[in-house]
């Protein structure tokens, strides 16, 4: 049910042409997006300097001290850290359609190395180094889980977060429709609905 839902409400936007027509809905999704960051963040320092009881009396999350004994460098683990910061870039199929739509393409990858940049220190990091520093060893895979189920805050933050999928599945969909709108056989079919249209 929830599904079908998130298609209805993000299939109109998807079947935009071009994108600067969905540049309003990308601005939107951003807002979300790093509204749930900020959320995190609050959180994670609000836990991190809570004891595990209170902790456990207030959130009911389960933290021990020993998840609290800090690693702070584990290079066993320095291939799951490159893996995980891929990830962050899993819209990057998408630069080619950006590229193509920028008013000055000449300054637009210096423009686009910069924010990946700024993205992965400022962001990522931060949220990756109070995450940890919150919960230690108890850290899941997306620091979400960790958040405790009742708050308010983390239900914000949670539905911040299935927005800001939503959002980026509609961009990322772009360059399927690129490829099949210049197929031959797509052509094709929308030159036989013509040449019917005009008998």
């Amino acid at each position: 049910m929830y599904s079908v839902l998130i298609l209805l409400l993000i299939l109109p936007i998807i079947y935009m042409r071009r994108l600067k027509n969905i540049g309003f809905f990308s601005i939107v999704i951003l807002v979300f997006t790093f509204l749930a960051i900020g959320i995190i963040l609050y959180m994670s320092i609000k836990i991190m300097q809570e004891s595990p009881q209170e902790l456990e009396d207030e959130y009911h999350i389960t933290v021990t001290e020993d998840d609290r004994d800090y690693k702070y460098i584990d290079w066993v683990m320095l291939p799951v850290f490159c893996a995980t910061m891929m990830t962050l870039f899993e819209g990057n199929q998408q630069i080619l359609n950006l590229y193509s739509e920028a008013d000055q393409p000449q300054n637009f990858y210096v423009i686009a190395f910069s924010c990946v940049i700024v993205l992965t220190i400022f962001v990522a990091m931060a949220v990756g180094y109070f995450g940890y520093l919150a919960f230690g060893k108890a850290s899941k895979s997306v620091i979400l889980y960790n958040l405790p189920n009742e708050d308010p805050l983390s239900i914000t933050a949670k539905i911040c977060y299935i927005l800001t999928i939503c959002g980026s599945f509609v961009i990322v969909v772009q360059p399927i429709f690129y490829i099949i709108e210049r197929a031959n056989w797509y052509q094709s079919l929308g030159s036989y609905g013509s040449d019917e249209d005009e008998q």
